[in-house]
């Protein structure tokens, strides 16, 4: 059982480990210069560590930590980010609370980042299902609204093969969800179409499906090709995608780690992934760090103008920036969990996406 600490508890086992200094008191200004980097000199008459001097500099950070706990958490300042730094013994002498706060902050700024393109592709994929659904099944012209039944809650328009591990029909659970959404009355565009039309289209539908529910939506689809292909891509590997996409998006709205988390495979078949494991002499995409390999993703999913933006805002506020500031430790590990080692290393990794 974990029972419960308050903050100043939180202190106290942050120092016990190593991570923050005994604190003798509390004063209100931390010596701290930004949320990554920390202003340091040695105040001492002789060489000592640097982790020695970095731990002086901390005296008088208590208010700041509680701060950054109140705000953040313990576990996700911590415990979502300090495996790499742990020993036999306990912390390597090199890591301390504000180094791994460090990893969290640069993490959130991925995140940040991405999150946005994310959303831009789900509009962009239902806005696609809803089309070439529309397409396939109606309503069209000439059709009753008496005893109209939608198209999306017609069985028939799925495949009735998939079933879940427990043997349950997937178009079946579907179609039971969507009859649920369906009969909601609190969302305008609904009551709208209800009180005009007499039906709520699939293209003002599924703008109420979650991700998830739009991806098991795509699952049972029989029209799988006329969606994935204006993707340039097989049924299958846009479904990876998709599996990979509504992970890192569900840990970027929860603030779950994205830089260290094992996400699903993508389709080894997927073109670009072939092509980046070759140019890079790579043995399988679990080489490939999860920035990257959602670079590979967003190549297909976004449009070519947003796609190109997006490469260039990671340059200039992730890649970039880890080298600018320079930490210790935690700047040698990001620059290997991003699969950076160089500066001209990460540059012709992103040229490469943008020129293919």
């Amino acid at each position: 059982m974990k029972p419960f600490k308050t903050y100043d508890e939180q202190i106290d086992k942050l120092s016990d480990v190593g991570l923050l200094p005994k604190y003798i008191n509390t004063p209100t200004g931390p010596n701290i210069n930004g949320p990554v980097r920390i202003t340091i000199h040695n105040p001492f008459k002789k060489d000592v560590t640097e982790r020695a001097i970095r731990m002086h500099a901390l005296q008088h950070s208590k208010a700041y930590v509680i701060e950054l706990l109140q705000t953040y958490g313990y576990y996700n300042i911590i415990n979502q980010y300090n495996k790499p730094f742990l020993s036999d013994n306990g912390y390597i002498d090199d890591i301390d609370f504000f180094k791994l706060y460090s990893v969290q902050q640069v993490d959130t700024r991925i995140k940040n980042l991405i999150f946005y393109p994310i959303l831009q592709i789900e509009q962009r994929l239902k806005t696609c299902m809803a089309y070439e659904f529309a397409k396939a099944y109606g309503p069209f012209d000439g059709d009753s609204i008496i005893n109209y039944q939608e198209p999306y809650l017609n069985s028939n328009n799925y495949t009735h093969s998939l079933k879940t591990k427990d043997h349950k029909l997937k178009h079946i659970l579907l179609i039971n969800r969507l009859k649920k959404l369906y009969k909601d009355t609190t969302y305008k565009p609904f009551n709208h179409y209800r009180s005009a039309h007499g039906h709520i289209p699939i293209w003002i539908f599924i703008n109420k499906l979650t991700f998830g529910e739009m991806l098991h939506f795509y699952e049972v689809l029989k029209i799988q090709n006329n969606i994935s292909s204006f993707f340039n891509l097989t049924p299958s590997q846009l479904r990876t995608c998709m599996l990979f996409l509504n992970q890192v998006r569900n840990d970027c709205a929860h603030f779950s780690s994205f830089i260290n988390q094992d996400y699903p495979m993508l389709k080894k078949d997927l073109p670009l992934l072939v092509d980046f494991i070759k140019n890079y002499n790579l043995n399988s995409q679990k080489q490939i760090t999860n920035i990257f390999r959602l670079l590979i993703v967003f190549k297909y999913l976004l449009p070519s103008n947003p796609y190109d933006s997006f490469i260039h805002a990671v340059d200039k506020d992730v890649f970039s920036m880890i080298y600018s500031k320079y930490i210790p430790v935690i700047s040698e590990y990001m620059q290997g969990i991003l699969m950076a080692p160089t500066q001209k290393s990460y540059k012709d990794k992103l040229n490469f996406l943008l020129t293919k």
